[in-house]
């Protein structure tokens, strides 16, 4: 009984039988009046003498149709809704007895009938229900049919909202009351159902008053007469069920509910159409239903992406999204399937717009996204959640598809209602079955039943019609809608804003007041107007006395500049600023619907101010009408935002403004005489800053005359107030037209100057600045004017000309060690001694840096020493000031200048002197921090937008590298040390053997292998202490750089300077390449929060450490010889005067920047681009660019984080410190040299190619190409080893100077030629190898080879000079793959040395930047780094330039595989294949992702998955992985032969694979094979005696057969292997319990739950055997109910709830037992094997018979006569085959006993044709659908012409209707599936309707099959198959193993095997 009934019952009991006989007037008799039916005015019955029984109705409604037609024109329907039938009965009054009246007076008091039966409920009356439509009919049958079932079996309707009751025929209660809305009905029900607002509606029994006289009511006979009040008359009733009928289904509200009629689409993100969460409409009048009846078929090739979403969602008549805005139109192409669909259509629904309204709540939600400040996001989220689409027609069918890539597009099918057509069709298309939406197979030869079944299974098959969601708003939404659309992409008002400038101090004449926004904006490009205005009387005024400008704009708001211009006694903090923010809403995403109906259009130009002039014309592309409004301000510069000019509208016409320019210095003169002089003069001298004016002009179209305030909703702002508006007044039709040559378009963004171009920089700091007079010794004046109040414009600093002269041959002279000299010190101790006395002096301790710095200079130890102290005493900066920083660093690498020298000399630190220098680290490291901490706070008074970055921004790296190398180098000067010493002396005979300083090394190419040599050197050093693990290469390289410095600055001149710095640049390059290597896998940035973590280390490291000495090695900050190495080439670029070095630097810079883990790194490759920009900012004038490309590097591979924001402020802080650090390397040096001036006005020369310098220097000048290996000649000439290595005579071939080996210096630059490489060879330096190759050896003065040479030479030089040409039109073709970097990329790639390989290929890209192949293979890296991320964005790149390439959406597909994202991995891999893709492996691939897939949601997909295994295993038949997935996938769509066939294919490859056979096994006694099983489990074991999950499966299988010895032996076994496996002991106790050793199956138990505490079924189990070994009372009987009641999933367990039936039953306690029976029902998704285990209880099964009321004769019609087979029947629907016998004698000849059956006969059919009809069954089935389910044993097919043909007939229940059979075949591909499988039910894909009777047919081919059937049943769902093992064998409650696949995952599954498909052969090839 369900909960409501319940209730209902309550309710009912609740009512006392004297209550109900007043209430109803029982005992009265009833006065019949046509239809109305009253009670008596006497009773008839005594009311105190009776007998009344009342009980809940169980019937359904009774429907009367055409009531009363003999009233009404247009008969109505009555429904009868019985809540309670009373029975009643009494003796008669004495009066009624008495009474001797004539009839009529009869009559009148008593009545003509009194009722002994009455039925209490409620009455609906339907008016004019058959004139409406047969829509409205429909529904509102359905509508009911719901409403009455929500109540009566607590249900909910989800679909009540979708019709309106005043669309349907009106429904009126008995007292005429209309419930003309759904909130009536179910009161009107809650009100019948609940409440009990019932009356009498039926009354039975009736008996005539006359028949009661001198009589008792017990002595009458029976009467039937019958009447239901409110009407007499009637054509036919029906149950409300039977009534609604088709209803149930084919009715527009059923379809409303199941398909979401009335819903939008939704196309998501990934182009799926769904339905929307939400309803957007509401329906006014019932949609119009056409039925029609058209099949077709049609063929479709999408040709794109989204295209092809739109047909797997049935869109067809829209290809693209253009016009559906909210929605992404996506372009991705689709090529290679054709869509063959075959369609069947049945009803069409019209949706129009006159069915249709809004629902309120969408339009609510529109109105609420149109009012907001983001109106487009808005609109998105609301139509993201209503749908972006909506179809006005709907078409209901059935559609199957095929989808193949071998179709012509041209075949097509059109309104063919002939199956057989299709079929042929098919046929001609070589297609064997179809797909329906769902997935499902469909045969070829099952098409018939499926066309034959189409209204059972309705479905949508297409959406047509499709308009924008937002078309069915009202039209001004619409309108309002379309304005936002077309206004988002231009220029319209953002918002506006009055704000009160109370915080501003009135003393002040200039401000800077932060304006914030209030909403946030997504872009910085907007343009601010407006005015300073006072509110005077409530009336605001403009203020011609105060200027204002808007600048620093950022997200959330903006600065107003304020200046007063003129002296006025207006109090500014009494003003106001108006302001008005323009820009583009798609942009910046907010867009105020306060003024869009204004349209603004902007203007940006330049002027540049000419004296004497104040006027100045601009020119629109538009043209200009009157009452237009005109906003305009000016900047002198994009870094100077004050209003230093006052811009006024004189006049205008059509097409131009005249604009009078006003300097505001020269309008405050004028009230200032004092300061005029002043203030002008630097007005006239700032030619920079206000010669060029940038105006910002904004022009709104419009009459209106004021603005809507956005942060002040009461007010508006005039528009005069803020801009000008053109009036006849001033316009000039006579205004010239604008002088082009007046107007530049040099727009630039309000920002500052340090983040401007360089050459924009060196501008604004020259006007500031005195150039360099080199002539007279001149310098820079002393001090940059850098203003820091605290105002945000003002901490921008200009950014210097400074030329660093160092392209000239100089000599430095520092000014203090001249003076020096002329007082007499000469010596570098003299001048040292007087230097150090003035450390805080910055001039003094550059010149000290400079002089310990020249490896020359020799000093005494006894200054060494005391500089040294000198130097580590901080007292000197007991201060800090600005420019702390630079003279902290200035003094720590004068510091580490004398370290230097110390190491260099025989001098010794003893441990006392070296750890006070030592410990004064920390105190410099404390100041350092300091300084950091100072900065940041004075950067955060600038304003709010600062405090977002960290302090790390502007931190000088070189002193926090400086302590790390002092530190260090302390370290390594241990006085009982000889290692540094020994470093020192390796290193540099190292040194002159590699360069053959050193005479008589033979040469070899090992000459050159420089960074190797070093290698060993390091790994044959051994230390006492620990050393930091960078120090080592970094001492060496600093031993390098002083020997190399020594060399060539000495007398001697053993080596020229050049050979030195080739020589360093190589060292530098090769110590990188190995420093990059060890980064290549990572990110920009990625190692920065590890950075920020070692470096507080160390800081706290140097806080406490008393002493240096240590075991332990030191903590260092990453990358340090990174950074030293950048340094000292910094350091280089100093001092060298070669271009050739400074190129090499800048490669080796922007390598290093693109490669930086850090700031750190970023700091100092910033740093070296910084000074190369000023050595030669035309040379080097792509450095701005590359910041800008690395800025936007920086946006996309971090773009969660403020990466490029904090690389511009590291940018800006660099850029500073330089100029700081200029001023005092330049204040103190006198540059000898002559040079021209460079004239900014002169034409400047052309850019030189670095590259070329470059190459020009390791160029041998045989081969005329740079090389790797080169030799040095004593002449100073250059040759290549190799090529000196040919040479027949040792003379050189370009001076004929002879060559003595001794002579020769090796030049190695290996390391520089390796990553320049790509870049030589693009631009022609490096050539193909040449057809004409030259001998071995040749002669020098060979002509023949100077002649080709010098061809050679010549054409080089063409292709160097023809910039325009292109090296392949000038050679053949030099394949890519043949060049010697791709060839190294394939090797390193082979050999995994993928770091490598990313390296040479990142940079060999770049010379094929159109290179799709090259894309894919660095793609390919990045997959086998594991940096999927960028794997993905190079293969996009390559798609880019390749769509319809296969191999980049081969790649990325499987890379979506590796990250489990399946569903893209299946689009990617997909199209590869339609791209052609011929690759084996891309199928596994794909199967792999649709079977994941699949396990993850889609089941549909285990096909797909089946469909690319089966297509790779057609070249590749062994491949094990595909074979046992698709054993996997047939075993879970229990396909067991096709399983069993997959792994017979796998032991054909292994025999002896223990995990497939053990699979093999399970497989086996899955379909009842359990001795076939045993064997293979067996063979398993033999292989893997250890395997303990192939023991448990073959002791599960001995239990099974009823070996108990065995199955315990192999438990047993399991045991000695893992004493802790809980599940062995598990079934070893259910084996003891089989074998009824209880004592032993309960210790079993014990153990079990010793192992695992949680184990509620071992409990359950031991606790059961318990109750059984004691039996003992009735307490213990119910304990063990209690314990097993108590576990808390239990309503959820199958075997618990069996085990509690099964002890209810043994109880006795039938009830119960039936309860949980019928929750075993529901859980077991009506699987009813479990019943088997229950047929013993004979006494169980009698009680359910007896509680079901089934009477002896009920179902006999049938042949059912046992009470089992009947009850069966009853409750579960089940007809047993045998009953058959009962009916016909005849049968029993095929009749057979099995122990499988519950009724233990079957029919068995083998040699004869079959046909078998059942009788026409009836039931009072729960459910108005059900399928029809036989089961079924296959035993063998005999003949290959097998069939099996189901027949179903349905017939109206008393009633001689009959609707169509429908049938169902099987066929021998179908049958062969069952074969040896056992018993299995099989569901037919065919619903019957069980209102109806309902008869059932079989038929069989004669001799065809053996096959036996048990029963057939009807189910609610169609379910999964079910399969029976032998009877008795069933474990009752059992744990179930995992199968194979399952259990061994790892090594089934094997993800190494799944990954390692990837092939790279596949992508080169």
């Amino acid at each position: 009984m369900s909960d409501q009934s319940s209730k209902i019952t309550a309710a009912i009991n609740s009512l006392t039988n004297q209550q109900i006989i007043r209430k109803f007037k029982l005992n009265h008799g009833l006065i019949l009046t046509g239809y109305n039916i009253r009670s008596s005015i006497q009773a008839v019955v005594i009311e105190e003498d009776y007998k009344l029984k009342k009980g809940l109705y169980k019937e359904q409604p009774l429907v009367f149709t055409y009531i009363n037609p003999e009233v009404n024109e247009t008969p109505d329907t009555c429904i009868n809704f019985p809540v309670f039938e009373i029975n009643y009965n009494g003796n008669l009054l004495k009066s009624f007895l008495e009474f001797s009246g004539d009839e009529k007076e009869l009559h009148e008091l008593y009545g003509q009938s009194l009722a002994r039966k009455f039925v209490a409920g409620g009455q609906l009356f339907i008016k004019d229900f058959n004139s409406a439509t047969q829509a409205q009919q429909s529904v509102l049958k359905f509508y009911l049919f719901c409403v009455y079932n929500s109540f009566k079996y607590s249900t909910e309707i989800q679909f009540s909202n979708l019709f309106k009751l005043n669309l349907l025929p009106k429904i009126e209660t008995m007292d005429g009351e209309k419930l003309d809305t759904h909130e009536k009905l179910v009161n009107w029900m809650n009100n019948l159902y609940l409440k009990l607002n019932v009356c009498i509606i039926f009354y039975d029994n009736l008996i005539p008053i006359s028949k009661l006289n001198n009589t008792t009511i017990n002595d009458l006979e029976t009467f039937n007469d019958k009447r239901w009040s409110g009407f007499s008359n009637f054509k036919e009733n029906e149950s409300l069920e039977e009534w609604v009928g088709d209803a149930m289904n084919d009715n527009l509200m059923s379809w409303a509910s199941d398909f979401n009629l009335f819903q939008g689409l939704i196309i998501n993100k990934n182009d799926e159409i769904e339905v929307s969460k939400k309803i957007p409409v509401d329906i006014i009048k019932i949609p119009k239903v056409n039925p029609t009846n058209t099949s077709y078929m049609k063929n479709i090739k999408p040709s794109t992406k989204l295209e092809f979403a739109l047909i797997s969602n049935n869109i067809f008549s829209i290809n693209n999204l253009s016009n559906f805005p909210f929605t992404n139109d996506s372009h991705k192409s689709y090529e290679g399937y054709n869509h063959v669909l075959v369609k069947c259509e049945k009803y069409e629904i019209h949706l129009n717009t006159d069915i249709i309204k809004p629902t309120k709540e969408f339009e609510q939600v529109i109105e609420k996204a149109l009012n907001s400040m983001k109106p487009l996001k808005a609109l998105q989220d609301v139509f993201n959640e209503y749908g972006h689409l909506f179809p006005r027609k709907i078409i209901l069918g059935i559609l199957l598809k095929n989808i193949s890539s071998n179709i012509s597009s041209s075949i097509t099918l059109d309104d063919v209602n002939d199956v057989n057509k299709i079929l042929e069709s098919l046929d001609n298309l070589n297609i064997s079955y179809l797909l329906t939406q769902k997935g499902r197979v469909i045969e070829r030869n099952d098409l018939t039943n499926w066309n034959n079944n189409t209204n059972n299974n309705l479905e949508i098959i297409e959406f047509s019609d499709i308009i924008p969601l937002y078309q069915i708003l009202d039209e001004k939404k619409r309108n309002k809608i379309n304005e936002i659309l077309e206004k988002f992409n231009n220029h319209n008002i953002i918002m506006t804003g009055m704000t009160k400038l109370e915080d501003l101090d009135n003393e002040n004449i200039e401000h800077y007041k932060r304006i914030d926004l209030g909403s946030s904006l997504e872009d910085k490009d907007y343009e601010v107007f407006g005015s300073i205005i006072s509110e005077n009387n409530s009336k605001f005024e403009k203020l011609g006395e105060i200027y204002v400008n808007f600048g620093l704009y950022d997200f959330n708001g903006f600065y107003a500049i304020i200046k007063k211009v003129e002296e006025t006694s207006i109090n500014i903090a009494e003003c106001y600023v108006s302001w008005i923010v323009i820009g583009k809403p798609s942009q910046l995403s907010v867009f105020s619907p306060k003024n869009r109906e204004l349209q603004a259009k902007c203007i940006k130009e330049s002027i540049k101010l000419q004296p004497n002039k104040r006027n100045y014309t601009i020119g629109t592309s538009f043209t200009l009408h009157e009452g237009y409004t005109v906003f305009v301000h000016a900047n002198h510069s994009p870094i100077n935002c004050e209003p230093n000019n006052i811009i006024k509208l004189v006049e205008w016409k059509e097409n131009s403004i005249n604009f009078q320019v006003e300097s505001a210095y020269k309008l405050k003169s004028d009230t200032n005489d004092e300061s005029s002089s002043e203030s002008d003069s630097d007005h006239e001298n700032n030619n920079c800053s206000v010669n060029e004016v940038n105006l910002r002009i904004c022009i709104l179209s419009t009459d209106y005359k004021s603005l809507k305030i956005d942060n002040d909703e009461e007010r508006e702002c005039s528009l005069d107030l803020i801009g000008y508006i053109l009036i006849k007044e001033n316009f000039n039709e006579n205004l010239f037209n604008v002088n082009k040559n007046e107007v530049s378009f040099n727009i630039h963004d309000n920002k500052s100057v340090t983040n401007q171009p360089l050459d924009f920089q060196l501008k604004a700091l020259k006007s500031n600045e005195e150039m360099i007079n080199i002539e007279t010794r001149s310098r820079l004046s002393d001090r940059i004017s850098i203003e820091n109040s605290g105002s945000p414009s003002k901490n921008d600093i200009a950014f210097s000309n400074l030329k660093n002269e160092s392209f000239i041959e100089y000599k430095i002279n520092n000014h203090d060690l001249l003076k020096l000299e002329e007082d007499g010190f000469i010596t570098p101790d003299e001048k040292a001694g007087e230097l150090i006395k003035e450390l805080t002096k910055t001039k003094c301790l550059y010149a000290l840096k400079l002089l310990f710095e020249d490896p020359l200079n020799k000093f005494s130890p006894d200054v060494l020493r005391n500089s040294l102290i000198a130097l580590a005493d901080p007292t000197s900066f007991n201060y800090i000031e600005k420019e702390t920083m630079v003279r902290l660093e200035l003094h720590m690498r004068t510091w580490a200048a004398v370290l230097e020298q110390i190491c260099f000399s025989l001098m010794h630190l003893n441990k006392e002197l070296r750890d006070k220098v030592y410990n004064s680290l920390t105190k410099f490291a404390e100041i350092h921090r300091k300084i950091q901490v100072l900065q940041k706070e004075s950067e955060n008074n600038y304003g709010s937008d600062f405090n977002q970055f960290q302090h790390d921004s502007n931190r000088n790296y070189n002193i926090d590298f400086l302590i790390i190398h002092l530190r260090d180098t302390l370290h390594s000067l241990h006085d009982d040390e000889t290692w540094f010493h020994e470093i020192l002396r390796r290193t540099k005979s190292l040194l002159k053997t590699m360069l053959n300083i050193s005479p008589g090394k033979a040469l070899t190419n090992d000459s050159f292998s420089s960074l190797s040599s070093l290698t060993q050197l390091r790994q044959s050093l051994s230390f006492k202490y620990p050393v930091a693990s960078y120090y080592v290469d970094w001492r060496i390289m600093l031993v390098i750089h002083r020997n190399l410095f020594t060399w060539s600055e000495s007398s001697e001149m053993i080596i020229s300077k050049k050979f030195r710095e080739l020589v360093l640049m190589e060292y530098f390059w090769s110590f990188l390449e190995k420093e990059w290597i060890n980064v290549t896998n990572k990110s920009i940035l990625d190692s920065q929060t590890k950075f920020d973590e070692v470096s507080n280390k160390v800081t706290k490291s140097l806080r406490n450490t008393g002493s240096f000495l240590t075991v332990n090695e030191p903590i260092t900050l990453p990358h340090t010889l990174w950074f030293g190495i950048l340094d000292l080439a910094q350091s280089l670029i100093q001092k060298s005067t070669r271009t050739s070095i400074y190129g090499l630097c800048y490669y080796l810079a922007i390598e290093s920047l693109n490669k930086a883990p850090s700031n750190f790194i970023q700091f100092k490759a910033i740093e070296i681009l910084v000074h190369l920009y000023n050595i030669d900012n035309q040379m080097f004038s792509m450095i701005e660019i590359d910041f800008d490309k690395y800025t936007q590097k920086l946006n996309e591979n971090n773009s969660t984080t403020n990466s490029s924001e904090k690389f511009q402020k590291l940018l800006k802080f660099v850029k500073e410190k330089y100029i700081e650090e200029f001023k005092i390397s330049n204040d103190d040096i006198e540059i000898k040299g002559k040079r021209k001036e460079k004239n900014l006005n002169q034409e400047q020369a052309p850019n030189i190619d670095i590259l070329n310098v470059i190459a020009d220097e390791i160029t041998c000048p045989v081969s005329n190409e740079p090389t790797d290996q080169l030799c040095v000649l004593k002449c100073q000439h250059l040759l290549s080893l190799n090529n000196l290595k040919k040479l027949r005579q040792k003379i050189c071939p370009e001076c004929r100077e002879k060559i003595d080996d001794n002579d020769i210096r090796y030049l190695p630059q290996t390391s520089i030629y390796k990553n320049l490489y790509s870049k030589f060879s693009e631009s022609g330096y490096i050539l193909p190898t040449n057809e004409l190759e030259l001998d071995n050896q040749y002669d020098s003065d060979n002509s023949e080879v100077n002649s080709i040479l010098t061809k050679k030479k010549k054409f080089v030089n063409a292709i160097k000079l023809n910039s325009h040409a292109s090296l392949s039109s000038l050679l053949p073709r030099f394949s890519k793959k043949q060049h010697p970097t791709y060839q190294n990329i394939i090797k390193e790639i082979g050999e995994k040395h993928y770091e490598k390989a990313e390296c040479l290929c990142e940079e060999f890209i770049n010379f094929f930047p159109k290179s799709y192949s090259l894309r894919c293979i660095l793609a390919y890296i990045y997959r086998c780094l594991g940096n999927y991320e960028l794997a993905c964005l190079c293969l996009q790149a390559a798609i880019n330039l390749e769509e319809k390439k296969p191999i980049a959406w081969y790649i990325r597909g499987e890379i979506y595989f590796r990250e489990n994202n399946y569903k893209n991995a299946i689009d990617d891999l997909n199209t590869s294949i339609n791209c052609k893709a011929k690759i084996s492996n891309l199928y596994i691939i794909l199967g792999n992702s649709y079977l994941f897939e699949a396990e993850k949601m889609f089941q549909i997909y285990y096909d797909n998955a089946l469909k690319n295994f089966n297509i790779a295993l057609q070249s590749k038949p062994n491949q094990c992985l595909c074979l046992r997935n698709c054993a996997y996938i047939y075993e879970k769509q229990e396909n067991y032969l096709s399983t069993l066939e997959m792994l017979d294919k796998l032991l054909s490859v292994d025999e002896n694979d223990s995990l497939i056979l053990c699979y093999y096994g399970e497989i086996l006694s899955k379909i009842g094979r359990y001795n076939d099983a045993i064997l293979y489990f067996t063979k398993s074991n033999v292989i893997d005696p250890e395997n303990i999950h192939n023991l448990n499966k073959r002791a599960i299988v001995y239990y099974v057969l009823q070996e108990y010895d065995k199955a315990l032996l192999d438990l047993d076994k399991v045991i000695q292997l893992d004493p802790l496996n809980n599940l062995a002991y598990y079934y070893k106790g259910l084996v003891h319990y089989a074998i009824e050793n209880v004592d032993d199956a309960m210790l079993a138990f014990k153990k079990c739950i010793e192992l695992d505490s949680n184990d509620d079924l071992a409990e359950v189990q031991l606790n059961y055997l318990k109750y059984l070994s004691k039996n003992n009372g009735s307490k213990v009987d119910y304990d063990i109910i209690t314990k097993i009641s108590q576990i808390s999933n239990i309503y959820y367990n199958k075997s618990l709830l069996f085990l509690r039936c099964k002890i209810y039953i043994e109880l006795e306690e039938y009830l119960k037992a039936k309860s949980d029976l019928g929750r075993l029902f529901i859980l077991n998704e009506e699987d009813i094997s479990f019943i088997c285990l229950l047929r013993k209880y004979s006494d169980f099964w009698s009680e359910l018979y007896i509680n079901y009321k089934i009477n002896e004769n009920d179902f006999k019609e049938f042949g059912i006569v046992d009470k089992f087979s009947k009850l069966l029947y009853k409750v579960i629907n089940l007809y047993f085959i045998s009953n058959l016998t009962n009916l016909n004698n005849g049968l029993n000849s095929i009749k057979v006993s099995d122990s499988n059956s519950l009724s233990g006969q079957v029919f068995c059919f083998k040699d004869d044709v079959f046909y078998l009809n059942l009788p026409k069954l009836t039931n009072d089935f729960t459910k108005d659908f059900h399928y029809v389910a036989w089961k079924i044993n296959v035993k063998k097919i005999l003949s290959q012409n097998a069939f099996v043909k189901f027949s179903i007939t349905e017939g109206k229940k008393d009633s001689n209707k009959v609707y169509p059979t429908k049938e169902y075949l099987l066929r021998y591909n179908d049958l062969s599936k069952f074969e040896g499988l056992g018993w299995i039910e099989y569901t037919l894909p065919i619903k019957v309707h069980c209102n109806r009777w309902i008869q059932l047919s079989i038929e069989v081919n004669k001799g065809s099959i053996d096959m036996r059937i048990d029963y057939v049943r009807f189910k609610k769902s169609f379910g999964k198959q079910i399969y029976f093992p032998k009877m008795g064998h069933f474990l009752p409650i059992h744990k179930l193993l995992p199968n194979v696949p399952k259990a061994f995952k790892d090594n089934y599954f094997s993800m190494k095997e799944m990954e390692n498909l990837l092939l790279l052969k596949d992508i080169i090839e």
